[in-house]
Formats: structure tokens, C-alpha cells, sequence
């Protein structure tokens, strides 16, 4: 098999990562970003990646103590939660454009000459394929029952 990337596969560069600091071109509260200093701009992204805020703070260069008074900043705020919404974005975008690669992974694995092996890409498959029934039925759920309550949805 190739090793070649799906179309969707995507990995993120330190100056991508450094861009999810920048504002954003959808309408937002006026002065959102406006109001944040160059240095409140630069530690966006490590801030909204950083699994604690000790780590945050030393990994933006910047005290705790400020960095716990931009916490309380509702702009610095919101561009934490507009971050993290990128980053999560961008991440289900690469596990997306995995999906089709493990999948072929585990179809390869159901051929292979041990019996342990296959009956591991077997029980994969079935539960995988499971999973994604039980989504699209709650799916098919979830329209009709936003459908009954908003009939002009149905147009």
C-alpha cells in the first residue's frame, strides 16, 4: 500500500499555529481583538494549547499573575475559546482524513494469514461499523425531531 496522504491530511506548522492568534474575518463583539496588546496576541496560541496555566505562562513568557489577569480579560477570554475552536477544528480535520487510511488498514489486516490478527480487525470492523450506524440513526433522529419542532425547517 502507498503511503500517500489523503487529500484531507493536514499538519500543522508552528507558523500555522502561530496564525490562530490572528483575528478572525467573521463578525465578532466590536473591540474584541482591538483591546488585546501585542504580547496578549503572541500568547494566544500557547496559552489556548497549554495544558495548564503554570505551563502556559512559561511557555508564553509571561508571569502568572498576568497571565491569570488576562484570564480575566472577557476579550483575552473569547479569543482563548476562538483558538481552541480552530485547534479543535484542525484536529478533526486530520483524524478525519485518517479514517479512510485505518480503514484500509484494518480491510488489509482481515487477510492476513494469522487468525489472531484477523479476528482483531474483525471485531474492529463490526464495532466501527456499529458506531457509525448508531450515529447516523441518531442523525436521522435528530432531523425528523428538529423537523416536527420547525416545520419551515422542512422546506
Amino acid at each position: 500500500m502507498s503511503k500517500e496522504r489523503s487529500p484531507n491530511w493536514k499538519t500543522i506548522t508552528p507558523s500555522e499555529l502561530h496564525d490562530l492568534s490572528l483575528p478572525s474575518n467573521e463578525p465578532g463583539p466590536p473591540g474584541r481583538v482591538d483591546s488585546l496588546s501585542p504580547r496578549q496576541l503572541s500568547a494566544l496560541p500557547v496559552v489556548a494549547l497549554s495544558p495548564s496555566l503554570a505551563q502556559a505562562a512559561q511557555a508564553a513568557g509571561v508571569g502568572r499573575s498576568t497571565l491569570s489577569r488576562w484570564m480575566h480579560d472577557p476579550a483575552f477570554r473569547s479569543e482563548i475559546v476562538r483558538v481552541r475552536q480552530e485547534a479543535a477544528e484542525l484536529a478533526r480535520q486530520e483524524l478525519q482524513g485518517m479514517m479512510l487510511r485505518a480503514a484500509s488498514v484494518i480491510n488489509n489486516a482481515l487477510d492476513d494469514p494469522d487468525p489472531s490478527i484477523r479476528l482483531r480487525a474483525s471485531r474492529y470492523a463490526l464495532t466501527y461499523a456499529n458506531a457509525v450506524t448508531q450515529v447516523q440513526q441518531l442523525n436521522t433522529q435528530l432531523e425528523e425531531l428538529l423537523a416536527a419542532l420547525n416545520p419551515k425547517r422542512q422546506a
